[in-house]
């Protein structure tokens, strides 16, 4: 079995909230319970609790891949949705820069 070794600071960290990328039509929204690397995938990867737009929680997804997500403010539940009959909220969510270091270890 090829195990990868972690060379990246990890993306997020436990509390944060986080969505899909921008420009995603209805991302889903999550806050993080817990970060860690995957040594046999060779990427970070979390525990998410999975909210709906109007602030409810949803479900519970582990060891989720950390590649396409990015952290959010806390959103402002219920988030705001377009009038277009689409129900885009992804406007309306406040992206932040990537992180620059995490309490998670290297390697951890």
């Amino acid at each position: 079995m090829n195990r990868k070794e972690c060379t990246t600071l990890a993306p997020v960290a436990e509390g944060d909230w986080i969505a899909d990328a921008p420009g995603m039509i209805c991302p889903d929204i999550a806050k993080v319970r817990a970060v860690y690397w995957d040594d046999i995938a060779g990427e970070w990867v979390a525990d998410l609790q999975m909210y709906s737009h109007t602030g409810g929680r949803r479900r519970f997804e582990p060891a989720v891949p950390m590649e396409s997500w990015q952290r959010i403010e806390k959103p402002d539940f219920p988030v705001s949705t377009d009038m277009s009959g689409f129900r885009d909220w992804g406007p309306y969510l406040n992206y932040l820069p990537a992180m620059q270091a995490t309490s998670a270890e290297v390697g951890a």
